[in-house]
């Protein structure tokens, strides 16, 4: 991502277009995306730009190798090529269960045989409601699972923690949970039972952990924006979260602050 907005602007502005104009992005425009969206490729998946002619868009279609994609570090990396769609006024929509075959045609990877992700891009035709996102009394806790956070005890990360409460989720599911001990906030997921009921059995990625990599990035692009001190470390708690599965852990100097 560039500087020309904010962090927080950008992701408060980000929605999940469904309509979009007719007319195609701008020559200029896809060739600035094209070239940012090879800083976000590793060798386990990278991005192309295409246009599907059947549902008349232009999309980001992500290309990955199966066995050895992390889905929470995808989540990340393509979060920030949505946030840069949205910087550049484009308009996007995750989208993690499409036609297969008809996005690998299209797609021009030479390294990776199999389509995780897409976001169609564009430019909306319409505004939709916003959704409803969960309160902070419902995700963000202090010591345990049982004791909400009091934003006073965080001041100088309630922020990152906002912009989590605002990510994208599949089903809008809002599966991330936080739990803050002093110098330390520790990310967990609460999956949803029966969610494989929904046909993601067959996906190669795991949803709800790319899920989880948005928010860790909605975190640390906020964090690193207001030079906020903190790394990504495995420090899982000792206690027990109820049925939580245990990501990361943003750990800091609380002496700095």
């Amino acid at each position: 991502m560039n500087s020309q907005n904010s962090v927080e602007d950008v992701i408060k502005s980000r929605f999940s277009c469904r309509k979009y104009e007719s007319k195609r992005i701008d020559p200029t425009t896809k060739k600035e995306l094209d070239t940012y969206l090879n800083t976000e490729e590793t060798e386990h998946f990278d991005f192309s730009i295409a246009y599907s002619s059947r549902y008349q868009h232009d999309y980001i279609i992500a290309c990955i190798d199966p066995a050895s994609t992390n889905s929470l570090q995808f989540g990340k990396h393509f979060e920030r090529v949505v946030l840069t769609c949205t910087q550049m006024g484009l308009a996007t929509c995750w989208t993690g269960i499409f036609p297969q075959h008809h996005f690998r045609v299209l797609a021009s990877s030479t390294r990776h045989a199999s389509v995780g992700m897409i976001t169609p891009i564009g430019y909306a035709a319409s505004m939709p409601p916003k959704k409803q996102k969960k309160p902070w009394n419902e995700l963000f806790f202090s010591e345990s699972s049982y004791t909400p956070l009091d934003p006073s005890s965080c001041t100088m990360y309630k922020e990152c923690l906002e912009m989590v409460r605002l990510a994208p989720s599949g089903m809008n599911l809002q599966p991330w949970r936080v739990v803050y001990q002093k110098g330390h906030f520790h990310f967990f997921l609460q999956r949803t039972k029966g969610i494989i009921g929904f046909a993601f059995q067959s996906l190669l990625l795991d949803l709800q952990k790319v899920d989880m990599g948005i928010a860790l990035c909605h975190f640390e692009l906020t964090a690193r924006e207001r030079d906020l001190p903190g790394e990504w470390t495995m420090s899982p708690p000792t206690l027990s979260y109820k049925e939580w599965e245990y990501i990361q852990t943003w750990q800091y100097d609380y002496t700095l602050l």
